[in-house]
C-alpha cells in the first residue's frame, strides 16, 4: 500500500506516491514471473504453429552407397516461414525466463545449427525465411493480454 502521499509543485498539480511494501512487491514479482512463463509458452505455441506447414517429401536413392536423404518437392518462397521436412527446427523452439533486479524477460529461440541462418538468411544470397520475428509481431496483442493477466482474472475465469 501507499505509505506516503506528498503534494508537490507550486501550483499543487502533482502528487508523489511512494510505495514501500516488501510483501506486495514480492507478490507482484511472483505474479510477473508466472505471467512471463505463460507468455513464453504462448509464444512457443505460436512459433510452432507457424513452423507446421508441411510439404511433399521424397527420399533420394543414395547414389554409390551414399546416405539417403529427404528432399522437398516444393520449397518455401523467399520471406515465407520454412516448411517442415524433419520437424527438428520446430522441436527445438523453446523459451527461458530471465529474472534480474526490476526486469523479467522472456527469451525465445530455436536451438539448431541452421535456425539463425533460416531466420536471417544465408550470406551467399540465399533468401531468409523468418519465422520468429513475424510471429512475435503478429502475437503482440495476445502477448500483452497474457503478460498483464492478474490473479483475480484467473480466479473469475476458473470459478
Amino acid at each position: 500500500m501507499a505509505k506516503r502521499v506528498t503534494r508537490g509543485g507550486r501550483k499543487g498539480a502533482t502528487y508523489r506516491v511512494e510505495w514501500d511494501d516488501r510483501g506486495q512487491r514480492e507478490r507482484f514479482e511472483k505474479l510477473l514471473a508466472r505471467n512471463a512463463e505463460k507468455a513464453g509458452q504462448f509464444l512457443v505455441g505460436r512459433v510452432k504453429q507457424t513452423l507446421s506447414k508441411g510439404q511433399v517429401v521424397y527420399r533420394t536413392s543414395g547414389a554409390r552407397g551414399g546416405r539417403r536423404r529427404l528432399r522437398s518437392a516444393e520449397r518455401a518462397s523467399p520471406g515465407a516461414p520454412p516448411r517442415v521436412l524433419t520437424g527438428r527446427l520446430r522441436q527445438s523452439v523453446d523459451f527461458k525466463v530471465v529474472r534480474r533486479p526490476n526486469v523479467v524477460a522472456v527469451m525465445i529461440g530455436a536451438f539448431t545449427k541452421y535456425a539463425r541462418r533460416l531466420e536471417l538468411g544465408y550470406p551467399r544470397g540465399h533468401a531468409a525465411h523468418p519465422y520468429l520475428r513475424p510471429t512475435i509481431e503478429r502475437s503482440k496483442k495476445g502477448l500483452v493480454r497474457v503478460f498483464t493477466k492478474t490473479d483475480r482474472a484467473r480466479k473469475r475465469k476458473a470459478g
